[in-house]
């Protein structure tokens, strides 16, 4: 993950420029995220654009990417160069806490800064990305609200110990939770990762049935997993 640049089968994501560098979260997510219908898609907090990119194989859908880091959208900008991806993705310095868009989204995605506080590191752009002091999750949560079409998706990845609070905020902003899938690093291991996908009030009936799954990444000899794999196969050269 410390290389320059990330070779995926179908593009190319640079990140010697950007303070979070590809993630398995990231990829996980925009593996789980269905895109069904979206004309309109907004990756918030792009960083190197991977989302964005990786949503852009699977539709023709007008794809927003946004970040407050001048840096990473410099990255993003020549990741979508760099993979052609000009006439679908268009890429926007913009601080969510005060965008506002000439119309609404109907799919919004977001690995969003994980933490309330915590030790600064060496690097400024990694700090804007890892703590929520610019982008706070109740925030991420009501404006995607505001922002999301009636039907419209929420599509985020959260460190397991952070989804109930975040799930609740949800919950007072009038989503819908329909979608849980827990993430485990190694079999026997305890879940570290949650995605979650929620739907607006108008798209969702009362009283949903919440679907739920369960992804191992390694196995006891710290392979990959069968089901990992079949889940990443369409990205990783690997598999």
């Amino acid at each position: 993950m410390s290389n320059n640049y990330f070779q995926f089968k179908q593009f190319i994501i640079y990140q010697n420029d950007c303070g979070m560098k590809v993630s398995t979260d990231s990829v996980l997510l925009g593996c789980y995220t269905s895109v069904s219908g979206a004309k309109r898609i907004l990756d918030v907090g792009t960083g190197t654009g991977l989302l964005a990119i990786q949503l852009s194989c699977e539709t023709d859908a007008e794809i927003t990417a946004i970040d407050i880091d001048e840096s990473a959208c410099r990255q993003a900008v020549r990741n979508v160069e760099i993979n052609r991806k000009e006439n679908q993705i268009t890429v926007i310095p913009a601080d969510f806490n005060s965008y506002e868009p000439d119309r609404k989204f109907d799919l919004i995605i977001s690995n969003p800064p994980y933490f309330k506080s915590g030790s600064p590191t060496r690097s400024t752009t990694r700090d804007l990305a890892r703590y929520t002091g610019t982008l706070s999750h109740r925030v991420l949560i009501e404006k995607s609200q505001e922002l999301l079409e009636g039907s419209g998706t929420l599509a985020i990845c959260l460190p397991h110990q952070a989804a109930d609070e975040v799930k609740a905020i949800a919950d007072q902003a009038g989503l819908i939770l329909t979608r849980n899938i827990y993430v485990y690093p190694k079999t026997g291991k305890a879940c570290y990762l949650q995605l979650l996908f929620w739907k607006k009030h108008e798209a969702a009936v009362l009283h949903p049935t919440v679907e739920t799954e369960n992804i191992t990444i390694r196995d006891e000899n710290n392979g990959y997993t069968e089901e990992y794999r079949n889940k990443t196969r369409n990205l990783y050269l690997a598999f």
